[in-house]
């Protein structure tokens, strides 16, 4: 891998301790917070336009640590590669990119904090990534009282209630997603059974596993099984037999990276000849090397078409740079929110006035990404959706399933 175009995690970490940007500049001390009433903590001063000179910052924050760290740290690639595109082609109005990056460690109330303490700098023009819903809620929330920008680059659980004005998802969501996927399953592989084995820890997977609960009989797929696990099990052989003495067509791996690869592995050990499916959370290169051959065959969904022009284009990019590795998921999501961003700032013709980004975000219509076309209906998610089927094989690709 290119070390220039790569974050490690002690890179990661080394950034967080010195609390440095990306650039090496020194992320400015955050200033003094208010005090707050009795049992509720201090809300940020809320800041419409950051000072007019130097580079325009940005705040990236992010789990780099953690159970949810993979997508954090894949997001963290997509962004600096999309940065330094974008400053070596003289930046955005006149002005370099420059962005901190801030360990969540997959905590829901350290991701509120970093949020209130960037949203309370008034150099800071918007905050990403939050790679995870339950961050991501309480999150926007503090975002929204400091008046700054917080776009979610991995976000892609159910949303509660309506979007405050200041956030935003460039993500495919599951409750669009999962009827689009088990619909191309059962018209591109024929599947008449299904059974699933879920993280029950983790928010995102428990809540799609629902979703197939709820969708898989309007098309027309019968739920076999559900068998649930913890984060961070090792053995999945009591559900795996439970779920085999039933032979349904797939199984539906829910889990984060780790145990998906794990669980991939251990079906082929036990003889399963079936398919073998993966949400979202499966989209990561890094289950190839975790699974190694067993991978092979295995169904996904994406939200991007590898071979879309702009799409492979990057991938291509992508792969010289990190040594003849795919782009992920949250690699080109992370990448496609950094020019969404920069093209909302040029639309504004600002680069310090967060009223104006947030306005001219919001406006978004077909702004053509890498992953995909964007349009914002003022805040909120993606109204362009899209749900791909990939196979996943032995030698490390993505195969589109026609």
């Amino acid at each position: 891998m290119n070390a220039r175009m790569s974050l490690s995690v002690a890179a990661l970490a080394g950034l967080l301790v010195a609390g440095g940007c990306a650039s090496g500049t020194p992320a400015p001390a955050a200033p003094a917070a208010p005090a707050a009433p009795a049992g509720k903590p201090a809300a940020a001063a809320p800041i419409t336009q950051a000072p007019a000179g130097g580079a325009v910052k940005l705040a990236v924050v992010n789990p780099i640590t953690g159970p949810n760290a993979q997508y954090g740290q894949q997001s963290v690639e997509g962004i600096k590669f999309a940065v330094e595109e974008i400053n070596a082609a003289g930046g955005v109005l006149g002005k370099k990119l420059e962005f901190v990056v801030e360990d969540t460690a997959s905590d829901k109330a350290q991701s509120v904090a970093l949020v209130r303490r960037y949203g309370a700098q008034a150099d800071v023009v918007a905050l990403l990534g939050f790679a995870s819903t339950g961050e991501f809620i309480p999150s926007s929330e503090a975002a929204a009282e400091a008046k700054v920008v917080a776009m979610s680059t991995s976000s892609a659980g159910v949303w509660p209630k309506e979007f405050n004005d200041w956030t935003f998802r460039d993500t495919t969501v599951s409750d669009r997603a999962i009827p689009a996927y088990l619909k191309l399953l059962k018209e591109k592989q024929n599947l008449k059974t299904l059974a699933v084995i879920y993280d029950s820890d983790n928010d995102f997977n428990a809540i799609e596993t629902e979703f197939v609960k709820k969708e898989a009989p309007s098309q027309g797929l019968e739920l076999l099984a559900v068998e649930a696990h913890r984060a961070r099990d090792a053995d999945f052989g009591p559900q795996l037999t439970r779920i085999m003495s039933r032979n349904p067509d797939a199984i539906l791996i829910e889990s984060r990276t780790n145990e998906a690869a794990a669980i991939i592995q251990q079906a082929r050990q036990r003889g399963y000849k079936g398919h073998l499916l993966g949400s979202q959370t499966l989209a990561d290169p890094t289950v190839f090397r975790l699974a190694g051959q067993a991978v092979d065959g295995v169904l996904i969904y994406q939200s991007f078409n590898l071979e879309r022009d702009k799409t492979r284009d990057l991938n291509e990019r992508w792969k010289k740079a990190f040594g003849g590795k795919s782009v992920s998921k949250e690699n080109i999501q992370a990448y496609d929110a950094i020019y969404l961003l920069v093209d909302a700032m040029k639309r504004a013709g600002t680069t310090t006035d967060r009223q104006k980004i947030r306005d001219a975000l919001g406006a978004t219509k077909g702004f053509a990404g890498a992953a995909a076309e964007y349009t914002f209906n003022g805040k909120g998610d993606n109204a362009t959706q899209h749900v791909y089927l990939f196979k996943m094989t032995k030698e490390g690709t993505y195969e589109l399933v026609k």
